[in-house]
């Protein structure tokens, strides 16, 4: 029988058996984990064993709290624990020690038969150097001592997060040859065995054989096999535990505890067995070195001190310290504490009190500092203390970050939830709070209109970019912004191949992020965040996320307000509609009614009067629905334009209009091309036109000629008189009785429509007339 496999044999297991049952010297059998198989999504699950009441439930509790998403249960015995680990899905186990019939270390022992990775915190109210030393020489991933301060808690989550990301990462596959050389180390004899093979590890060696025996040794291998003959074996899924009377290769007898545990041991069913020898014997000599593998082998600094006076250090203390061992044994501890740190005095108040935990920092050699968390345990027999320290930089750091992330998107679902403020509002406040999250002096919202960008509404340092500011998309950064789904993040314009850019040269913005503002299914602008200098860190994928968040917002809010107008809109006309059938419509009407009952009653000439008047009235109520169902069906809307020759809008409205007129129409040579929704401009254009000619009489000469913002339509009728030149564009007003008071109103709303603008003055004609100016087309040609 073999001790235990070398260092090359533990990823090259071998196996066999010579005749007469006993195994080759040199032969060790390897197999593979098979149970307790930590997961590997972000969840941790947690197993608490302690036999005191609610001790592991309060356990659970606590862990569950101090880190919500680490899912726990609870246990109350070592047994029920290892059923609970066989049956998978735990990622860690904290347990106590004092646990009748199996305390923590002989749990920890039989756990690592199957899962020797598996992270094993002992948590516990005793801390005696004893079981401290006996549970990291059987292979404990971490020891606390339990206290009445809730903080502690915290503590065991981040430790027992940290065992199992660090196990994630790993991802070192289990097998017997890691089991063994786990268990090589622990204070009690372990055996494993079935049917052809027999392993013991150094402690059964030392048992079975005696002091200086070879693990192949004869003698080895028949008190082993004396032992299981006398032994009844663990069923498949229980544990068995008895106590009994030994003696050992020297003829020494003793009580032991003798537990068995049956569990898969390269591919094939075995028995596991932990014989705890209850004398108390002289285990000082093996302790030691179990002590060294596990103070060597710790992933945190452990550094034995006298005083303040390192004594000795680990390689995670080295690398904590930035110093080789030699640099750091001798050196004194408190000159790495800083010296501007508010944690001085709890780091020295620790340091001479050697007892509970504290988070401070400590400075590095050649600089920088680091978080750590400390603890200490004292060397009875030297009087020396052991520091625990554990660095948890990167920990504090993604926790302040996720404060910080968590802190902004309160603040900006606030904004962006409050009901009562208007969009301006929210806008600025949304791009104040962002700009500050983001860590960049300017956030703006752009609007994109054909080849030419205007800042709707910026926030912060007016000299990057401010409202009002325009300039051709091709001299933007937006115009990549607009390419893609995603936000565009510039994190180092320089380096990033922006040098040379026309946005680059116009702006000069060293880091920047953007994304595309979409309304109704149509691009609106961009809402973007940039800065002159360069950024020291690339734009994390959080920061990406809120700020396309951000623009979608924006084009929900922008698409809401215009389905508002729109209401709003539609809400005005029906009023109109409401007014001209209550009032407009009534008046003729009446009168068509009341003169029908004077023809009845009249003779022949009081019926040719009544029908004439009556004529009128249904003629003036034609009139009155053409243009209510115009206002009703149209709307101010302009769903598309083109580029339209005014030219020939004039000449076909006056086609309906004036053609069976005696009226003059004179049409500029150079009228030109704007933009606009032709059938709109026909109407606006008609709606002159006879304006003119109601106003004007049948003879009126009307011209139209291009402006420098459109054109304008101009007569030499009566004019309008300067005191009614503001009314005339309202709903309902007319200088004749026979005049519906709307065809200047749709005239005012087509242009609104468009973005123009119309104005009357008095005509150059020598009776004066009337001119009507509209503003703010854009001429194709210009």
């Amino acid at each position: 029988m073999r001790e235990g496999p070398p260092d090359e044999a533990l990823d090259r297991p071998t196996g066999g058996r010579a005749e007469g049952g006993r195994l080759r010297p040199g032969v060790f059998i390897s197999g593979r984990r098979t149970t307790g198989v930590v997961s590997t999504d972000d969840a941790v699950r947690v197993l608490c064993v302690d036999d005191g009441p609610g001790v592991a439930g309060l356990v659970a509790a606590r862990l569950s709290r101090a880190d919500p998403e680490m899912e726990t249960e609870a246990v109350t015995s070592a047994s029920e624990g290892i059923a609970r680990v066989a049956a998978g899905g735990i990622d860690s186990v904290v347990s106590g020690y004092d646990m009748p019939a199996i305390d923590g270390i002989a749990f920890l022992e039989l756990l690592r038969a199957t899962d020797p990775d598996l992270p094993f915190v002992l948590f516990s109210g005793r801390a005696e150097e004893g079981p401290v030393s006996d549970a990291l020489s059987a292979g404990a991933t971490d020891y606390l001592p339990r206290q009445s301060d809730p903080g502690q808690y915290d503590v065991l989550a981040r430790r027992v997060r940290s065992a199992v990301e660090r196990l994630r990462s790993s991802a070192r596959p289990g097998s017997t040859g890691v089991s063994a050389a786990v268990l090589e180390t622990a204070p009690d004899a372990v055996v494993v065995y079935d049917e052809e093979t027999v392993y013991a590890n150094r402690a059964a060696v030392t048992l079975f054989g005696g002091e200086g025996a070879e693990p192949d040794s004869p003698a080895v291998d028949d008190a082993v096999a004396t032992l299981l003959d006398g032994i009844e074996p663990a069923t498949d899924d229980g544990i068995a535990y008895v106590r009994r009377s030994m003696t050992d290769a020297g003829g020494r007898s003793f009580p032991a505890t003798i537990i068995t545990r049956t569990i898969d041991w390269d591919g094939r069913p075995a028995s596991l067995t932990v014989i705890r020898d209850l004398s108390g014997r002289d285990r000082n000599e093996s302790d030691g070195e179990r002590y060294r593998i596990a103070f060597e082998e710790s992933t945190d600094a452990l550094v034995v001190v006298d005083g303040d006076t390192c004594l000795d250090a680990n390689g995670s203390a080295t690398q904590l310290f930035g110093l080789s061992r030699p640099e750091l044994v001798g050196s004194d501890l408190t000159a790495f504490v800083p010296e501007d740190a508010d944690v001085a005095t709890p780091w020295r108040e620790f340091a001479t009190a050697r007892e509970g935990m504290k988070s401070m920092e400590i400075c590095r050699d050649g600089g920088g500092r680091r978080r750590v968390e400390a603890s200490a345990t004292s060397l009875p027999d030297s009087g020396n203390f052991v520091w625990v320290i554990r660095d948890v930089t990167d920990y504090v750091a993604t926790e302040a970050e996720l404060r910080h992330d968590w802190a902004a998107l309160h603040d900006i679902y606030r904004i962006a939830a409050d009901q009562e403020a208007g969009f301006e509002p929210k806008i600025e406040q949304l791009l104040k709070r962002t700009r500050e999250y983001l860590g960049l002096p300017v956030g703006f919202l752009t609007c994109i209109d054909g080849e030419q960008q205007f800042v709707e509404i910026a926030s912060g340092e007016e000299d990057v970019i401010g409202t009002g500011d325009t300039c051709p998309l091709s001299e933007a950064y937006c115009r990549k912004t607009i390419r893609y789904e995603e936000p565009l993040t510039v994190q180092d314009a320089s380096v990033e191949g922006w040098e040379g850019d026309p946005a680059y040269e116009r702006f000069g913005l060293g880091s920047y992020v953007g994304a595309k503002v979409i309304v109704d299914g149509k691009l609106h602008g961009t809402l973007c965040f940039a800065a002159h200098e360069p950024r020291d860190e690339a734009f994390s994928a959080a920061e990406e996320t809120l700020v396309g968040l951000l623009a979608r917002w924006v084009g929900y809010e922008l698409d809401r307000n215009r389905v508002t107008e729109q209401l709003r809109q539609q809400n005005n006309r029906l009023d109109e509609f409401a007014s001209l059938v209550s009032h407009d419509l009534r008046n003729p009407l009446t009168t068509a009614q009341g003169y029908v009952e004077f023809a009845t009653e009249g003779d022949e000439a009081d019926i040719d009067e009544a029908l004439g008047v009556i004529d009128t009235a249904l003629q003036r109520m034609e009139r009155l629905i053409d243009d209510l169902l115009y206002l009703a069906r149209e709307g101010i809307g302009i769903d598309s334009t083109e580029e339209v020759a005014i030219a020939d809008v004039v000449r076909t409205a006056w086609s309906v209009t004036g053609a069976e007129t005696e009226a003059d129409l004179t049409v500029a040579d150079d009228l030109g091309t704007i933009v606009a929704d032709r059938d709109r401009l026909r109407q606006l254009i008609e709606n002159l036109l006879r304006n003119a000619i109601e106003h004007g009489g049948p003879s009126v000469a009307v011209a139209v000629e291009r402006t420098p913002g459109g054109f304008a339509i101009s007569d030499d009728g009566p004019g309008v008189p300067v005191e009614e030149r503001d009314n005339i564009f309202d709903r309902g007003y007319s200088t004749r009785d026979a005049g519906t008071g709307f065809g200047l109103t749709i005239v005012g709303r087509i242009a609104e429509s468009h973005g123009w603008t119309v104005s009357v003055s008095g005509s150059e004609s020598e009776s004066g007339g009337a001119r009507f100016e509209i503003d703010g087309a854009r001429h194709v040609e210009d």
